[in-house]
């Protein structure tokens, strides 16, 4: 295909010679809209275990009917000890193609049909499934199983992916729930892994999962909760896992703040990802002296971004951060980074995300000499990150935050439409919330909409939103 466009029918074709796989249906991924979802259920009898797998497309626009795709699932299965079961020795029955890969430890299941079932026989006890290893499918995924079992992917499994996924599944039942003992514990397994670990790939995984989800993930996640009770539960969560694994927090940070010079490289990024997140964890625990002196600290040694925006954060999330230190962090950092204007976006960005902060100080982000209005990407740092972002000063309960978001999208049609119709979003997810913030969100949607010379953009966003 040198000098000519290649299309994805070339590399469809290519795909299935050099595979010598038949790619008909697997192209109905270009074809169809929206994401396949895939309910899983299992039962266990004798010496078998089955699954019972089922695979849909919801309707969209002009395609209310979708054909099964052709999908990879990767599955592992575990023994009661944790230790991955080899596959080599257990019979497969499936209507569809389904062949052990990696050595024994999975198997590839070529999902094809609607509705399949799974048959593994010859398991001396039941194990426990590991469904989508390496996530082989942008699919969502409906599996009901216990919490002990998903703590125990979370604990055993060789898959990165699977731990990962197995722990957002505890968080969101946390979440729906009201027993966080479970949750503290296992973080705090987590933590101790992350202090042993060695590999720049388990550090970074660990780190990733000692992460607890963000409130943006949250409200995709959860059907039905109240905004300021769920930023107070998640607050609490975060104090009882810093509180609870104090030690292990402290002795990770030290472990992982070298005097080494910076380096670009995975191993050096990992272990600034261990440090920053066991950084978070100790600030949280300590004392408003404490955190300063943390922060300072943290903030003078640093010699790479990654570390100086962690020590900003810590400045503007926590409630007693002493008001002047964090100031003088930020004007520090202001005055060092002023002519690099991507750093100074960040700076801008923090700020407008804080919880700490209040509405009035957002808005005279907007009087500072280096905020201009015209320049997307200084306006995006601002009034995007302000809506998608600081759920505390959007949401706030009396409207404020929706109102201040709709007088800047009104005055940014004006220079750019398509960015207002961006900006617009937050408020167009009305329906994700209680009563009283779904009509003071549509309330501040109806003023956009009344306005004159509204932009084609802005008009589209906001009157689907009302429709």
């Amino acid at each position: 295909f040198d000098g000519s466009a290649a299309t994805t029918d070339d590399f469809a074709a290519v795909m299935s010679e050099v595979g010598d796989v038949d790619l008909t249906q697997f192209k109905l991924w270009y074809q169809q809209a929206g994401t396949p979802e895939v309910s899983v259920e299992e039962a266990f009898s004798g010496d078998t275990l089955t699954l019972s797998i089922a695979q849909t497309c919801p309707p969209t626009p002009r395609q209310s009917e979708k054909k099964p795709f052709h999908m990879p699932i990767l599955i592992g299965l575990l023994d009661e000890q944790g230790s991955s079961i080899d596959l080599n020795r257990i019979e497969v029955e499936c209507v569809d193609t389904a062949r052990v890969v990696d050595d024994g430890t999975s198997l590839l299941l070529e999902l094809r049909q609607s509705d399949v079932e799974l048959k593994l026989s010859g398991l001396g006890n039941k194990p426990v499934v590991s469904f989508l290893r390496d996530f082989s499918a942008p699919i969502k995924v409906t599996y009901r199983r216990p919490v002990g079992e998903l703590g125990f992917l979370v604990e055993h499994d060789v898959n990165g992916f699977i731990r990962w996924d197995a722990l957002q599944t505890l968080w969101v039942e946390y979440f729906e729930t009201d027993s966080s003992e479970d949750l503290v514990a296992l973080t705090g397994k987590i933590a101790a892994q992350a202090l042993a670990a060695e590999e720049a790939e388990t550090q970074q995984l660990l780190a990733l999962m000692l992460h607890v989800p963000e409130i943006s993930y949250l409200f995709e996640a959860l059907y039905d909760f109240e905004v300021d009770e769920l930023l107070e539960r998640r607050n609490g969560l975060l104090a009882s896992l810093a509180q609870a694994h104090s030690d292990v927090w402290t002795s990770i940070y030290e472990k992982y703040s070298d005097d080494l010079p910076f380096t670009p490289d995975a191993e050096s990024a990992a272990r600034r990802a261990l440090k920053n997140i066991a950084f978070e964890y100790v600030v949280r625990s300590s004392s408003a002296e404490e955190k300063a002196k943390l922060v300072n600290n943290h903030y003078e040694k640093a010699d790479n971004l990654t570390d100086r925006r962690a020590a900003l954060r810590a400045s503007l999330v926590e409630v007693d951060f002493p008001a002047n230190v964090r100031e003088a962090v930020l004007n520090d950092f202001y005055n060092k980074w002023q002519n690099e204007a991507l750093v100074i976006d960040l700076w801008f960005n923090l700020q407008a995300q804080s919880p700490v902060l209040t509405l009035e100080d957002v808005k005279r982000l907007e009087t500072h000499d280096a905020f201009e209005m015209k320049n997307p990407n200084r306006a995006r740092a601002v009034f995007s990150v302000f809506g998608m972002l600081n759920h505390k000063l959007f949401h706030a309960i009396d409207g404020s935050g929706y109102k201040y978001l709709a007088d800047i999208v009104a005055r940014m049609d004006e220079l750019n439409p398509q960015i207002a119709a961006r900006m617009c979003i937050p408020l167009t997810q009305w329906r994700r919330y209680d009563e009283q913030r779904q009509e003071r969100m549509q309330d501040a949607l109806k003023t956009l909409s009344l306005r004159e010379d509204m932009s084609k953009d802005l008009y589209e966003m906001v009157s689907k939103a009302l429709a």
